[in-house]
């Protein structure tokens, strides 16, 4: 169970380091990133599990009630704490670092505040990602790769 949750961990700082490039080449008219990043990723992913009308209805209200909250936990987290924790995760990578080595590698200049706001954002995307994947079908889950606690949906 530690190890599951570790590694959602572990796939819950990727995507907030991924915000900022997001973030990024929104500004330069790419893709909208920013805050709204986790929920874009997500939308994205069920443009391939070829929802039913229920299922959008129901994909659409669970949107509508985290878009606001993860936009809200992510302005708790400066956009240079987020280029930081980039520098310092990519940095640990290219030395070989992983797991949970890499993750106190990368907070370990975080104050309890940034903490506490990182592990809120964590939270809401997981549970987010857990009210989608409650909604779709093994089938769904498995065509767009959705996983929760990482690992692969049961059928």
């Amino acid at each position: 169970m530690k190890s599951l949750a570790h590694k959602f961990v572990l796939a819950t700082v990727a995507l907030l380091i991924a915000l900022p490039l997001c973030a990024a080449e929104g500004k330069k008219g790419g893709k909208k990133g920013g805050p709204r990043g986790i929920v874009a990723q997500l939308k994205e992913k069920l443009e391939g599990a070829s929802l039913t009308e229920e299922q959008n209805g129901k994909v659409k209200e669970v949107f509508e009630k985290y878009t606001d909250k993860i936009a809200d936990a992510e302005k708790a987290i400066p956009a240079e704490l987020k280029k930081s924790m980039g520098d310092a995760r990519k940095k640990a990578v290219e030395e070989g670092k992983k797991g949970k080595e890499l993750e106190e590698i990368v907070r370990k200049d975080l104050t309890d505040d940034q903490k506490a706001a990182l592990g809120k954002l964590e939270e809401l995307g997981r549970t987010l990602r857990q009210e989608i994947h409650a909604i779709l079908t093994p089938e769904q889950r498995d065509k767009i790769g959705l996983k929760v606690g990482g690992k692969k949906s049961a059928k």
